[in-house]
């Protein structure tokens, strides 16, 4: 499940992005250009002139905007007075006058800042969405400031979000998306790192570098999933020079994921709001243990060889998804459980008595647990998945689904679809914790295509199921406390010890399950929406993790691992401990939601 950040400075009224020259504004623009238009309207309403990007009538798209409705900005105002018009049609135009760069391509020329930007503290834009405009101007070692809308690539290209002729009519959907986590201006995922830097020349099947400009800037989103999931390089802003991390880019902006990251026709138009053509995706989870810039010292060593670990042309090929191949390619996650199989076997050995930790995942890789792709499998267990019917939800009209494949068909099939989210909370997530809120309504309109009757989703049982998934995931870090994989690193925070030796709890063979353990809780830890991407894998997987943990047997003692712990702490929040009654619930929820109830068995 897609989660969406508090935007502190963001004013969501957003009334009209382009509203604003509007309202009448006659300070600026007179009425003169407007009835000097209608020339320009009578003409090009008689000829039908259709835009080429939307297949609309363009009089009848500027007619129904903010700019003709409210006389915000007419023909003349943004394409210039110049009509590039031949000789011979001078019987209506008093002959031909010449047109400037405005006349066809008025962004490039600047028309719109005419009203809209810094420049006019009294524009209806600036006002509502202030975070159009961000760090332009900061010192170069101020790499924290906020992202904005109009970064440095979007500059004099209005059009890569708004249709030039009718700015006002998407703007609901606008609304949803500024408060959605990909418009987030101040969230980490835009602001920790200047992203644009963190990318790497080296090929994608061999590199071990930092790739994050794929998934947290537009631009470089762009480039890896029109490239055949290839190019991960940094960038920077036209007349800029381009850096690699850790250098510190002179170009400050930071780019959200803009409308253009998902809505293109095939020729760089995106105000068309046509669905961008990914082909199905195929990751590289690569693996080094050597030491780089970013990972001093070396932390994975071959039994064999005594050498660091490495492998690569490491590929995972997804099931192809439509056009819910765009979301797959961010949300796979960095790791997954099979690559400790990897690592353990011919011809790497590792040597599970260091402090290696391999398979972690990233930030929602809702993908990859829907797939069935992201987790630790131990031998012997099975892993069917009993809800199948979820990676084929949008997958060739499954159950009168569509086609859109089970992204977009379950989180955008709602009237708030550019949220993201397919269910409202009474209160917010934060950034950090999803433990925090409560499921007060259901937004997706696709779940009833499915679940009805016995086995329909309500609010209250989707939110039993988070609350039993989250109480599982802190059972499982308790365990790891309880074992001493995870210890006291400070009053309130756990972590694993420095060098850990992953064979200390059960020998020399045991350190893949333990480590197999740990990489299920990190992952399903960071897939927030994990009890309903794919929720008996999910269980199975945090079930036999807390089994193996336990006393090194897969024995389906899980109800008294679970009993026997004194002490919780929330994996999202470590300022929440839990103890005594606390913990009781905390115990009896996860009994629930992995067993079924006391005296039940493996879900």
């Amino acid at each position: 499940m897609r989660v969406f950040y508090p935007l502190t400075l963001l004013l969501f009224s957003l009334l009209f992005f382009l509203t604003a020259c509007g309202s009448d504004n006659t300070a600026s623009l007179t009425q003169s250009t407007f009835a000097a238009s209608e020339k320009c309207i009578t003409c090009h309403n008689v000829s039908r002139a259709v835009s080429k990007v939307t297949g609309a009538k363009i009089t009848d798209e500027w007619a129904r905007s903010a700019h003709g409705a409210l006389h915000g900005a007419s023909c003349i105002d943004c394409h210039g007075s110049g009509n590039g018009h031949p000789s011979n049609c001078g019987g209506c135009h008093g002959g031909s006058t010449t047109a400037g760069l405005e006349f066809h391509n008025p962004e490039k020329a600047a028309m719109c800042y005419k009203c809209h930007g810094l420049s006019h503290p009294e524009d209806v834009m600036l006002i509502n969405a202030p975070q159009h405009f961000g760090n332009m101007t900061a010192s170069i070692s101020n790499v924290r400031g906020r992202a904005s809308y109009v970064s440095s690539n979007y500059v004099g290209n209005c059009r890569k979000c708004h249709n030039p002729h009718d700015p006002s009519t998407a703007m609901r959907n606008g609304r949803q998306w500024a408060r959605s986590g990909h418009g987030d201006t101040v969230g980490s995922p835009r602001t920790a790192y200047d992203f644009k830097t963190n990318g790497t020349y080296q090929p994608v099947n061999t590199t071990f570098d930092r790739n994050c400009v794929r998934c947290h800037t537009t631009t470089g989103y762009i480039n890896f999933v029109s490239s055949g999931f290839a190019v991960q390089q940094p960038f920077a802003g036209p007349g800029y020079q381009v850096v690699q991390y850790p250098a510190a880019s002179s170009d400050k902006t930071k780019e959200v994921t803009a409308c253009n990251a998902c809505h293109d026709d095939g020729k760089g138009n995106a105000y068309g709001f046509k669905l961008r053509s990914v082909p199905q995706v195929h990751i590289y989870y690569n693996y080094s243990g050597a030491s780089t810039a970013t990972n001093p010292g070396s932390r994975a060593v071959s039994l064999a060889t005594g050498l660091p670990v490495k492998f690569n042309n490491n590929v995972v090929t997804y099931p192809n998804a439509g056009p819910s191949n765009m979301c797959i390619s961010c949300h796979t996650g960095r790791g997954y459980g099979n690559m400790i199989k990897i690592a353990a076997g011919a011809p790497y050995f590792l040597n599970f008595s260091t402090g290696t930790s391999i398979g972690g995942s990233h930030a929602f890789p809702g993908a990859a647990t829907l797939f069935q792709i992201i987790g630790y499998e131990y031998a012997g267990r099975d892993y069917p998945s009993a809800a199948p019917l979820h990676s084929q939800v949008g997958i060739s009209n499954t159950n009168a689904t569509g086609n859109l494949g089970p992204c977009i068909t379950c989180h955008m099939n709602s009237t708030e679809s550019h949220s993201f989210r397919p269910v409202a909370f009474s209160t917010e997530p934060t950034e950090t914790d999803p433990s925090v809120g409560v499921i007060g309504s259901i937004s997706s309109q696709t779940c009833v295509k499915c679940h009805t009757g016995t086995n329909a989703w309500t609010a209250s049982t989707l939110q039993e199921k988070r609350t039993g998934f989250q109480a599982a995931i802190t059972v499982l870090y308790a365990t790891f406390y309880k074992k001493g994989v995870v210890v006291s690193r400070t009053a309130t925070s756990w972590g694993i010890p420095t060098n850990y030796n992953w064979n200390r709890l059960y020998g020399s063979t045991s350190g893949p399950d333990t480590m197999g353990a740990y990489t299920n809780y990190n992952v399903l830890k960071s897939d927030w929406g994990a009890y309903a991407h794919n929720d008996r894998y999910v269980k199975r997987l945090i079930y036999d993790s807390i089994d193996w943990l336990n006393d090194g047997v897969l024995n389906n003692d899980v109800e008294a691992a679970i009993n026997s712990l004194t002490v919780g702490k929330s994996p999202w929040n470590s300022s929440v401990n839990y103890s005594g009654a606390s913990l009781l619930t905390v115990q009896q929820n996860a009994i629930r939601y992995l067993l079924g109830g006391p005296g039940g068995s493996r879900p």
